[in-house]
């Protein structure tokens, strides 16, 4: 008997179970060495792997960040994405039909998304950072719902957290757009945005290690 399909659970589960401990790991201890304030309500992730220590332009203005593990924020964004994209690649096996095919796509984008943002950090390549970071605000909530829809029938649990973190990250990217005009707290805003899909592949990824397939989850493990 074949022990493909295993390999690429295992794949996908590992996978994923890693890109968000490496988001984790970056979120909790890099801002250990910020020698300055860190408020992580008002300044972004992207922050977190700027080079330099001085202002950072933004909208409402120049904000100041000086972030000595940034090799490590961004190292841990690369190995994260391609983390996410490679579990996503390997899950096409219960991601079924054209909307799985999709989702797969859209996890895939996301994740080359996150790892392209450790290589332009937000201080040196502003403009390049904008443009490769941007996909992951719609991909991965996108794909998200399509998540749901696949398995609406399978598993009526992760079908639910999957539309609910959507929608949650679509409000996220809202008001994260709406910010330039609106104001108010872009770190929270931009987090709701971009952590919704990795909140929510730790969950088939726990199923598919202790069951080994997410049709049978008809609860949580």
């Amino acid at each position: 008997m074949s022990r493909a399909p295993g390999v690429r659970r295992l794949v996908t589960a590992v996978g994923w179970l890693l890109s968000t401990a490496l988001v984790l790991l970056v979120e909790v201890l890099v801002p250990l060495a910020w020698p300055i304030p860190w408020n992580p309500l008002e300044q972004t992730v992207s922050d977190l792997g700027a080079v330099g220590c001085g202002p950072v332009a933004y909208a409402d203005g120049d904000r100041q960040v000086c972030s000595p593990w940034h090799p490590l924020a961004n190292a841990g964004w690369v190995l994260s994405g391609l983390a996410l994209a490679a579990g996503a690649l390997t899950a096409r096996g219960w991601l079924t039909g054209r909307a799985g095919a999709a989702a797969v796509v859209l996890l895939v984008l996301t994740g080359l998304s996150i790892a392209a943002t450790g290589l332009a950090p937000v201080d040196t390549q502003p403009e390049l950072h904008l443009l490769v970071a941007a996909p992951a605000f719609l991909t991965g909530n996108a794909a998200l719902v399509l998540v749901a829809l696949v398995l609406r029938r399978r598993s009526t649990w992760l079908s639910r957290t999957a539309l609910v973190l959507g929608l949650v990250g679509v409000v996220g990217s809202v008001l994260t757009t709406a910010w330039v005009v609106t104001d108010g707290p872009l770190g929270l805003w931009e987090r709701l945005a971009v952590y919704p899909v990795q909140v929510w592949v730790v969950l088939p990824a726990l199923v598919l290690l202790r069951r080994g397939t997410v049709t049978a989850a008809a609860s949580p493990p």
